[in-house]
């Protein structure tokens, strides 16, 4: 039987991606990656996950498609500050299709008082979180943001998806609670017994819009 490690809170998701196939920024002033060893890309992979979690693609269990941000595409709304996200059947992990997750940390004492808190740096079914899109993805362009997060809208005639018209996702500059989405398990009859349950690597789950649900 297979056994998957617990996944590393600040970074989850359907499936992991390491080794030399992910295309990542430079390391800070010690080696660019075509020059880099593979003992150096080794060491460099252990300090991000170190510093940031585990680096990430969301795929879609059924299609197979991957989520990806297109920065060059972006709303000309210059107040919405985003990006368009889509579903790509490019699968090979690169720097607009790979994603970090950062706790969600309420503004206010009485908000975070309703929140469970974890003493330890594991992802735990029912928590909170934001999806952080790989900062190489923005490099480069000129789209001056310095985090671009996940977002989506309740449906209205200024916000909805191209194909579907339902709820609309934006890689967005603006850090806002409609960038929140919850960890949960495929299983609705086991949502309430698995919260708080680690979230073990390469295990399916569901992320629920907050802000929409």
């Amino acid at each position: 039987m297979l056994r998957y490690d617990a996944v590393v809170r600040e970074r989850i998701a359907f499936r992991f991606v390491v080794g030399n196939t992910l295309h990542q920024a430079p390391p800070t002033g010690r080696f660019r990656a075509s020059e880099a060893s593979p003992q150096d890309k080794v060491r460099e992979l252990q300090r991000e996950i170190r510093e940031r979690g585990d680096v990430v693609q969301l795929e879609n269990v059924t299609s197979g498609a991957v989520v990806a941000v297109d920065v060059e595409s972006r709303d000309p709304r210059p107040a919405e500050n985003a990006c368009a996200v889509s579903a790509s059947f490019h699968v090979d992990a690169c720097a607009r299709n790979t994603f970090t997750f950062e706790p969600y940390v309420p503004r206010t004492a009485k908000a975070a008082a309703m929140l469970p808190t974890y003493d330890d740096d594991i992802l735990h079914y029912g928590q909170k979180v934001k999806l952080v899109v790989n900062p190489a993805a923005i490099e480069g362009s000129d789209w001056d943001v310095a985090t671009c997060r996940l977002k989506s809208f309740t449906v209205s005639q200024t916000h909805f998806a191209k194909f579907s018209r339902r709820c609309e996702v934006v890689a967005s500059g603006n850090d806002s609670y409609e960038c929140v989405f919850e960890v949960l398990t495929p299983d609705p009859a086991k949502r309430l017994v698995s919260e708080g349950v680690p979230v073990m690597a390469g295990a399916p789950i569901v992320l629920l819009h907050y802000q929409t649900n």
